[in-house]
């Protein structure tokens, strides 16, 4: 069943604004995306990188759950497309479980 799984994955909100590459005094239009990450241990989430890149608000919200909370960007790896986010309330966390990584073959 998924029931397991989707204790372990949410829905990422991301707002962000893009710099105008050829008008470096000017922005691009402000843009609003989703995507999903997994819980790891630590309380910390593992999304997409290019997902929040330029990222200015990001928020993520629990399957089932219409709330969504502020989250944190704390690692982007651009080399992997990885990026660590972390969410201080902890709220958030009520009823979730991390995934386990495996090891390096």
């Amino acid at each position: 069943s998924n029931g397991g799984v989707l204790k372990s994955v949410v829905k990422i909100f991301c707002t962000d604004v893009r710099p105008n590459f050829a008008l470096p005094w000017q922005m691009e239009q402000q843009v609003s995306s989703f995507s999903s990450g997994f819980i790891i241990s630590g309380n910390r989430i593992i999304t997409n990188a290019h997902s929040v890149s330029w990222h200015n608000v990001v928020r993520v919200r629990k399957h089932g759950d219409s709330r969504k909370f502020v989250a944190t960007v704390e690692h982007v790896a651009h080399e992997c497309d990885l990026a660590v986010l972390r969410v201080e309330d902890p709220q958030f966390w009520s009823g979730l479980e991390p995934l386990e990584l495996g090891s390096l073959p």
